[in-house]
């Protein structure tokens, strides 16, 4: 949310913030995904509640360090970047619990290099609890899909190594 607040200030018009939506939801803005990290789920597809129950802890947090008007702009791009994608694609989303809590983690003044670690370490239950769940139900052999994002060197014999 920092590129995009970066971009329009926290002070943008309605139609300022639509405007950055279509642009990142077109892959022409942030890094390029077409996607708007924090709003949507596979499940939660009216609200997610946990996002409900940190968007009221992050209000009071705000309030507490003097963030409102950052606070504001949150709720602001939620609503716009929802009815936007509601009018362009008839598909309606919610902020998720990751929406908010970039923003949490910036008022407790945790180092932004920490916020995935901070994800993984929220969701390494679940994820084994899911692996549990395959290999007591599930016959068939789960691979979950993986994409190489490194750079490509050229193979080296091992001799020549």
């Amino acid at each position: 949310m920092n590129a995009v607040i970066d971009e329009v200030g926290l002070d943008a018009s309605n139609q300022e913030i639509e405007d950055i939506v279509r642009k990142l939801l077109g892959g022409e803005f942030f890094d390029d995904s077409g996607l708007i990290y924090g709003l949507g789920h596979a499940v939660y597809t009216l609200s997610d509640p946990r996002a409900e129950i940190l968007k009221e802890k992050a209000r009071d947090l705000a309030i507490a360090k003097g963030m409102n008007k950052r606070f504001d702009f949150y709720l602001r791009f939620e609503e716009v970047a929802k009815n936007h994608i509601f009018r362009t694609k008839g598909k309606r989303v919610c902020a998720n619990i990751d929406f908010f809590s970039g923003f949490v983690y910036s008022m407790l003044q945790i180092p932004e290099d920490l916020y995935t670690p901070m994800f993984v370490t929220a969701r390494t239950v679940g994820w084994i609890a899911h692996n549990i769940e395959n290999k007591l139900y599930c016959s068939r052999i789960v691979r979950p899909a993986g994409k190489y994002v490194g750079d490509v060197k050229e193979y080296l014999k091992m001799e020549d190594r």
